[in-house]
């Protein structure tokens, strides 16, 4: 039976990056379900969006932290941009600068697999320190970055303990890893570490069936599907008052270019100029960061005044908006392999039990999710048509009254799938 399990993570709070709250909340909950969490993170990460209201969900967890060093200072500076992703690619250019072509060279060829591999070392000696006098019975790394794993894989091969690799993205098909100019050698370096990680987990789990499949096709590896989960313990009130108003259409998180909904924006054009009366009922709320190039494409198509600006809120304001909306917009990233794509918003949104319309690949996982949940859709990247029609079923709906709280996503309650994991970790001993 597991008593105790050492979970190696880069994103923690107070960071307010999507990649946190998966293990956040599983964290959480195994702790309430009797088993005992220790959570390795780095001392001084370097995150782009910090929430420290987040910090009091940790409360009661042991956390154990280690100095990390980071390229990121030495980029900005170089390169003198303020704001970076994982991958040193500007998402606000539309043309990159000599500086930012070599940084993303650089990148793809000499961090291999990513900026966090310097981590590696420090941390396989401070962690073996920790297990020489303290009995953890299983080891789970999730990426990315993909670093992290190899960090569990040499404390398994050390100390034999049992190893969950968990796959948040793919490795080496991700869609920005076809943009670091990575050559002959870096990729091959990549393939084998990916190999190495695979199959010397004992469990490989992953958020999507896509990538089940393409891990099994390329290593032979069987591997698990874990999705994420929503917080089941309190549901926050909504002001229904306020969703009947008008049809308000929140999203939450970082709207970046990717995910840059221009099927919506050309839709609501459509509408403005066609069906005043239509238009002028729709609001759509962004809570998140907004980067340049979405903005810009929303004063191209003229539709500034049905859009609110919110801004990076704490993560308790954003679940409040969401509670309060119509409908919840849930934008994929527009990218190759985009079935590929769970992001962890989904649950969040299914926790909220309002229903999702979704913009993005009409296969794959999300696609067959949404679908399960009331008065949800899922429109492809390109079919306009199918917006306005989904716009013009919801509003009236809205003026029916008739959009009350969804259900159909108790299957992706925190409790359940943490369940799932522990019966995952137990029968793999």
């Amino acid at each position: 039976m597991i008593k105790k399990v050492l979970i190696i993570t880069y994103y923690w709070p107070p960071a307010a990056t999507a990649g946190v709250h998966r293990w956040l909340k599983f964290s959480c909950k195994l702790k309430e379900l009797g088993i005992e969490p220790v959570i390795y993170v780095p001392e001084n990460p370097t995150y782009s969006l910090i929430d420290t209201k987040l910090l009091e969900e940790t409360k009661g967890l042991e956390v154990l932290s280690h100095k990390i060093r980071e390229p990121y200072a030495y980029f900005k500076r170089f390169n003198g941009k303020a704001d970076i992703n994982s991958g040193f690619i500007s998402e606000d250019k539309k043309k990159k600068n000599w500086k930012e072509e070599l940084s993303i060279w650089i990148r793809g060829n000499f961090f291999i697999p990513d900026a966090r591999v310097f981590w590696v070392r420090p941390s396989v000696k401070f962690l073996s320190s920790y297990l020489q006098e303290n009995k953890i019975d299983y080891i789970i790394s999730t990426g990315p970055p993909h670093s992290l794993h190899l960090i569990a894989k040499q404390l398994k091969k050390k100390f034999n303990i049992p190893w969950m690799a968990d796959f948040r993205d793919p490795w080496t098909s991700m869609d920005y890893y076809f943009k670091m100019k990575i050559s002959k050698l870096a990729d091959k370096k990549n393939h084998r570490l990916e190999k190495e990680v695979i199959c010397s987990a004992n469990i490989v789990s992953v958020v999507s069936t896509q990538m089940k499949i393409e891990f099994e096709e390329k290593y032979g590896v069987v591997s698990k599907v874990l999705y994420g989960g929503y917080n089941d313990t309190k549901l926050i009130p909504s002001d229904e008052k306020k969703r009947y108003e008008r049809l308000t259409i929140v999203h939450s998180g970082t709207l970046l270019k990717d995910r840059n909904p221009l099927v919506l924006w050309e839709a609501l054009s459509d509408l403005k100029k066609s069906e005043p009366d239509l238009y002028s009922f729709i609001c759509v709320k962004l809570v998140g960061r907004v980067d340049n190039i979405a903005r810009e494409s929303i004063n191209q198509y003229d539709i500034n005044d049905c859009i609110e600006f919110l801004g990076t809120v704490p993560h308790n304001v954003s679940i409040s908006e969401q509670r309060n909306s119509s409908v919840l917009l849930l934008s994929i990233d527009y990218i190759e392999n985009s079935e590929f794509v769970v992001t962890s918003k989904i649950f969040e949104y299914i926790g909220a039990k309002r229903p999702i319309l979704c913009i993005g690949n009409t296969k794959g996982d999300v696609s067959s999710i949404v679908n399960s949940i009331g008065n949800s859709c899922v429109i492809d990247f390109k079919d306009k048509k199918g917006v306005i029609e989904a716009l013009k079923n919801y509003i009236e709906k809205v003026k029916n009254h008739d959009l009350e709280d969804v259900g159909g996503g108790e299957a992706f309650s925190i409790t359940e799938k943490t369940k799932e994991l522990i019966n995952l970790l137990e029968t793999s001993l």
